[in-house]
């Protein structure tokens, strides 16, 4: 019987090892397809957010709200989404000083004939006035993901006389007279014959309320003394 008993025991021993062994291999399999799952997740979460960044920035309409010799304004309106917003002015002359700036983009909501909506806004100063330069709204998600919007070139600003029809039109329409940007580029204004107008041109071009004429007239001298 004790016999017996002895060699039962290494059987049963034999047994145990095998089953515990089986035990750790399937608890190694369900840790290794956890650690799968996390990172199928992540890379998903990553990949979300991309797209997300890069959808909001393609859907950014970028406008100058102001243009003078040393600093650019921009404005656009704000996606839903928890985003960052920074903008970006890149020179397009080799030894500008600065050849580039990065600042953030403040956000603030506003009526609208619709209620309200969240719109961005951005002033570049200090920007070389010799220079052209290409702007844009750059877009970050949580994850440290970025993406860039459409670009809105700007002219030089040392030079507005130089300016062609297409760049006087721009400064225009940085001053939120729709009127008179639509006559700029309908007459085929350039910057040497934007910069001669008179108040009696501004009327003629369909500009004839007194505090529009006032900006416009206060812009202009203000250009010329660039």
């Amino acid at each position: 019987m004790d016999r017996k008993k002895e060699q039962a025991s290494p059987k049963r021993e034999r047994k145990l090892k095998a089953e515990t062994k089986e035990e750790e291999e399937e608890k190694v399999k369900e840790e290794l397809k956890i650690e799968q799952k996390v990172k199928r997740l992540k890379e998903e979460r990553v990949k979300s957010e991309v797209c997300d960044a890069e959808a909001v920035a393609k859907s950014i309409v970028l406008s100058i709200a102001g243009l003078s010799r040393k600093s650019v304004a921009m404005e656009f309106t704000v996606p839903a989404g928890d985003l960052q917003f920074h903008a970006l002015a890149t020179s397009m002359v080799h030894d500008a000083k600065p050849s580039a700036v990065r600042v953030p983009c403040s956000v603030e909501m506003r009526e609208n004939a619709e209620g309200f909506e969240a719109s961005g806004e951005a002033r570049m100063n200090e920007l070389c006035a010799n220079s052209a330069y290409r702007l844009s709204i750059e877009v970050s998600s949580p994850g440290g993901q970025t993406a860039s919007s459409m670009e809105v070139v700007v002219p030089q600003r040392a030079h507005p006389e130089r300016w062609s029809i297409r760049e006087a039109q721009l400064w225009c329409s940085s001053l939120k007279v729709p009127e008179l940007a639509v006559k700029v580029a309908e007459y085929g204004v350039d910057g040497a014959t934007l910069l001669s107008f008179q108040e009696e041109d501004l009327r003629g071009l369909g500009v004839s309320a007194p505090f529009l004429l006032r900006r416009v007239l206060s812009s202009l001298k203000a250009l010329g003394r660039s």
